[in-house]
């Protein structure tokens, strides 16, 4: 069954085909752009089978006749150029500019002749297109060679740069780049310093005391008698007061001067904020160990002690 293809069309274009099979190269384009024209309009098995019955084609040469008129519809040939020449030029490679290679003369391999495709045989044609086939060959081969020098000169230049930062990555380890500290300075506030300032003044005044009770103690010189001596116990009484006075005094030089060692930090309330948590408990533990023992020093001097026969007696 004809396919949007009319009768009579159809019969017109057998005539011209059969016409056209002995004339030159154009017709030739022609009777390809007319098959085609029938293959596309045709069913399959109706194109076959109108090849065979009415234009006397076999299918592979019919597809030929349509790669030449694809081919060289916009190409100016010679009227002598052959079919069998037509055939071997639509498989040149599509990079070929088919205007340039029908004009321009081509080298014979085997005879070293230079010829136009018009001046050439088939053979001789057949020749220069498989040259031109090993020659683009050659260069494809050529350029993936040159892709893979490429790609193997980029790998050297990865490992070479890689080699060289681990080559520095050493050297920094060996010799570390000295680093800049940089330490704050807390300033004291004013009334800070003068506290300390004056917990400095009552330090030594309590030790000035201290020294001055010393050297009286030093100055009793109580003898051990088995007999009770009123004069040998009032004596020894003001010796045990003396060493009361200093143990007392010197108490208070210890805890004078604790306060003016942390007086500074007292006021650095964001650093006691900031520290690390294990840091504040262990500080907590020794702040509660001072209560306690601060307690036992409240305690003790809210008691009463007296002297009796030079012993201590808590009243």
């Amino acid at each position: 069954m004809v396919s949007q293809l009319a009768v009579s069309e159809l019969q017109q274009i057998t005539v011209e085909i059969k016409v056209l099979k002995h004339q030159t190269a154009q017709n030739i384009i022609e009777i390809g752009k007319r098959l085609k024209r029938v293959k596309d309009r045709l069913e399959h098995g109706r194109y076959l089978e109108w090849l065979h019955d009415e234009v006397d084609f076999d299918p592979s040469t019919a597809a030929k006749f349509v790669k030449v008129s694809e081919q060289f519809s916009n190409v100016a040939t010679s009227p002598s150029l052959s079919t069998g020449k037509l055939f071997e030029l639509i498989a040149l490679p599509e990079s070929v500019d088919r205007q340039e290679f029908v004009e321009q003369p081509h080298m014979i391999p085997s005879t070293g002749e230079s010829k136009t495709v018009d001046e050439m045989t088939v053979r001789e044609l057949r020749e220069v297109k498989q040259a031109l086939k090993e020659a683009e060959r050659r260069a494809e081969r050529a350029e993936a060679e040159r892709k893979r020098t490429i790609e193997q000169a980029a790998d050297i230049q990865r490992t070479n740069r890689e080699l060289r930062e681990q080559n520095e990555q050493l050297k920094r380890q060996k010799n570390p780049e000295p680093q800049v500290i940089e330490k704050v300075v807390e300033v004291v506030p004013p009334k800070i310093q003068e506290q300390l300032e004056w917990d400095q003044m009552v330090i030594n005044n309590a030790k000035s005391d201290i020294e001055k009770l010393r050297k009286e103690i030093e100055s009793l010189k109580l003898q051990q008698t088995d007999d009770f001596d009123p004069e040998q116990a009032k004596i020894k009484r003001q010796k045990l007061q003396m060493e009361a006075d200093v143990s007392t005094l010197q108490l208070k030089v210890y805890i004078t001067e604790f306060l003016k060692r942390v007086g500074v930090i007292a006021f650095m309330d964001g650093a006691l904020a900031a520290a690390d948590p294990a840091v504040k408990r262990q500080l907590t533990e020794s702040i509660k160990s001072l209560e306690a023992y601060l307690a036992k020093v409240k305690s003790a001097l809210n008691s009463r002690i007296v002297v009796e026969n030079a012993q201590y007696r808590e009243v």
